[in-house]
């Protein structure tokens, strides 16, 4: 599977529980859950969770989801994903 990708402005790596802090700000946006099926996070904890569920789909070959980082900044501006079932 591939775990890394590189743009010309992006950069996209699996997420790592060190990313939970930049995506609980993305991931309690209503903004942004409101196209995604989950719901608001209201804490960072939900995150770590959701990063760890994500892990281990991915280490079951089941799904993969990608922190999007912008080169330039380092900044993580969103993630990314796909189901493999």
């Amino acid at each position: 599977m591939i775990t890394e990708l590189h743009t010309e402005r992006l950069f996209l790596r699996q997420l790592k529980v060190s990313d939970s802090s930049s995506l609980f700000k993305i991931w309690s946006d209503p903004d942004v859950t409101r196209f995604m099926n989950i719901s608001c996070f209201t804490g960072e904890d939900q995150a770590i969770n959701m990063i760890k569920l994500l892990d281990e789909l991915a280490q079951d070959n089941k799904a993969a989801r990608f922190a999007i980082i912008e080169s330039e900044s380092n900044e993580i501006i969103g993630s990314c994903g796909y189901r493999t079932e």
